[in-house]
């Protein structure tokens, strides 16, 4: 059965703290993985429903590898956030005790 708009389930709200779920993997660059890596919910696609815009925190952006910063370099990408989807993502109070940096 589809959704109509207004029954359509939004997840996070902006503003709200996430981390992204062990086992999930860059979308963009194959191998890199994002579990753990942990942000604000800075937009939320809806027309895309489950499409969030994180903004990556301090101690994330500090731990990201050189190779995740060269790669978006070099694609001209940003790597202080990234587009991901409701499934990627955790509140990131459900798992702060464990959280790992970014490899």
């Amino acid at each position: 059965m589809r959704r109509t708009r207004c029954e359509t389930r939004i997840g996070f709200a902006e503003g709200t703290a996430v981390r992204v779920r062990a086992g999930v993997m860059d979308p963009d660059f194959p191998g890199i993985h994002l579990g753990g890596w942990a942000g604000t919910v800075a937009e939320v696609r809806e027309e895309a429903a489950g499409a969030y815009l994180i903004q990556w925190n301090p101690k994330t952006l500090e731990a990201v590898p050189r190779v995740v910063r060269d790669c978006c370099k070099r694609a001209d990408m940003v790597f202080d956030k990234m587009w991901l989807t409701e499934d990627d993502l955790e509140a990131a109070h459900a798992a702060e005790s464990d959280w790992e940096p970014p490899r």
